[in-house]
């Protein structure tokens, strides 16, 4: 916390990707941003701060931290911690929330000491963050056969080499420890709570495959700026995907494709000529997304239509709706035709990738990858700050969970199951990044009881005679 509204304090100008790219500097220059060490610091040190080429060299900002002592930072946070302040929802009702009047006489004890930086308002921000307020008015349910999808999906990984040494090139992002923090399986029994404990291992299986490729497998090619070996790459994996589902004479070399080999014949066997057409064309835009993505990395989409449009064709969600046919049941041909059909696809894919901008933002931009994110693309295109592209991007999300839930009413009646069963299915997401704190998210929420034989009372959401929501910060500048 200490450091973070010191950082803040330096931030002002600046841009935040600056400070961040300057973080591992600040934390040698101020030995760690120890406030015990700090409080000792004299002028000799702000001097030394001044001439440190690595960090923001502002005599007044440099103050900030330098002259921080560590009992009025005890006294700060035990301030802060103490008690639970409200939340203020809306950007009009800061200044009458509780919060901001218990940060006032904080911000005031800082200014005493020096610390100019930190105004009542930055305080609130980094104690009681103004959060978006998610409007969730399906309800999740858990598969009863998670713990056993779980042990299979690490065993099933680790049996295709995802954990060879060879790919944990970013421990942080793909491991067997952070496979087990993000709880893949637990995603999956929360989108599907009703396919038995094959479907589920199967589901898992696929998805646990495409995140690999997008976490992992295709941006180390990028790593060292081999697009075309990329593309190349994703050309032999659907080579492994025929549409007849006979073996080919393909040996796999890799984690990817030895799981696209076995599980695509379990898969499509008893599927139709239709629906395997289907499936092979959104593993291959899932595919160019990820491709599309490492281009664009460097060079960011600036129009907010744009980037809606390639979040909905190459986000994976496609992906998703596709494979729960597999344990629901296919559609009538006729259905996927239908543009009310389309358009509940449609918002249930944008439900789910407006929601992971929204709660991936931070960690985005302490990666550097942010130019991608929804929230970022609004906040350059509309030039509103972070905090009102946050509320846009929410409100996108909010019309479309309303244009989701309406659609039982307007699909074909052989189709009303399947958009019951995606409303779950966002539902779970919510759920899962709540449950998991993937994009480091607090829990929040209480524990509902889902239905069905043996099925664990967690995992759910509570139950509301009316629409539900959830909250989770927008920390970001």
């Amino acid at each position: 916390m200490y450091e973070r509204i010191s950082l803040e304090a330096f931030q002002a100008g600046p841009p935040w990707a600056t400070i961040l790219r300057k973080r591992p500097a600040f934390r040698t220059a101020v030995e760690d941003f120890d406030p015990d060490r700090v409080a000792r610091y004299g002028d000799a040190d702000v001097e030394r701060l001044i001439a440190d080429a690595g960090i923001v060299r502002n005599r007044a900002k440099i103050r900030v931290p330098a002259v921080g002592r560590s009992a009025t930072w005890s006294r700060w946070s035990t301030s802060c911690t103490s008690r639970r302040c409200p939340v203020p929802r809306t950007r009009r009702n800061i200044s009458a929330c509780g919060a901001v009047r218990n940060s006032t006489p904080a911000s005031e004890l800082w200014h005493r000491v020096g610390m100019r930086g930190c105004g009542s308002r930055m305080l609130l921000i980094m104690g009681f963050p103004l959060q978006p307020q998610f409007h969730m008015p399906f309800r999740s349910r858990l598969n009863p056969h998670v713990d056993q999808a779980r042990l299979h999906a690490e065993e099933w990984a680790g049996r295709m080499g995802m954990f060879d040494e060879e790919y944990l090139a970013w421990p942080e992002r793909w491991s067997e420890k952070t496979f087990t923090r993000a709880d893949f399986p637990l995603f999956i029994a929360l989108t599907h709570p009703d396919a038995d404990a094959d479907e589920l291992d199967l589901v898992t299986s696929w998805h646990v495959a495409l995140w690999f490729v997008d976490d992992l497998f295709l941006p180390l090619f990028r790593r060292h700026h081999d697009q075309a070996s990329a593309e190349a790459q994703v050309e032999r994996l659907m080579l492994f995907l025929p549409l007849d589902a006979l073996p080919r004479p393909l040996s796999p070399d890799n984690p990817v494709e030895r799981a696209f080999a076995g599980l695509w014949t379990r898969t499509a066997a008893t599927m139709s000529p239709l629906w395997r057409d289907r499936f092979v064309s959104s593993v291959r835009r899932f595919l160019e997304g990820v491709l599309w993505e490492l281009e664009h990395v460097d060079d960011a989409v600036s129009d907010l239509i744009e980037y809606l449009g390639a979040r909905r064709d190459f986000g994976g969600l496609q992906f998703t709706a596709v494979l729960m046919e597999h344990g629901l049941g296919e559609l009538p041909p006729n259905v996927h035709g239908r543009r009310e059909f389309r358009t509940a696809l449609d918002a249930f894919v944008d439900g789910v990738s407006l929601h992971n901008d929204i709660v991936s933002y931070d960690r985005e931009v302490e990666e550097g990858t942010v130019g991608n994110n929804g929230v970022e693309v609004t906040h350059n295109a509309l030039g509103v700050d972070r905090r009102g592209a946050g509320e846009v991007v929410n409100a996108l999300l909010t019309a479309r969970v309303n244009t989701l839930a309406d659609a039982p009413a307007h699909v074909p009646p052989e189709a009303a199951a399947f958009i019951e069963a995606l409303q779950e299915a966002l539902a779970g997401s919510y759920r899962w990044h709540e449950l998991t704190g993937r994009f480091r998210q607090a829990t929040a929420g209480s524990l509902g009881m889902p239905r069905g034989m043996g099925t664990s009372a967690v995992y759910a959401f509570r139950r509301h005679t009316s629409a539900s929501s959830r909250t989770v910060g927008l920390t970001g500048p």
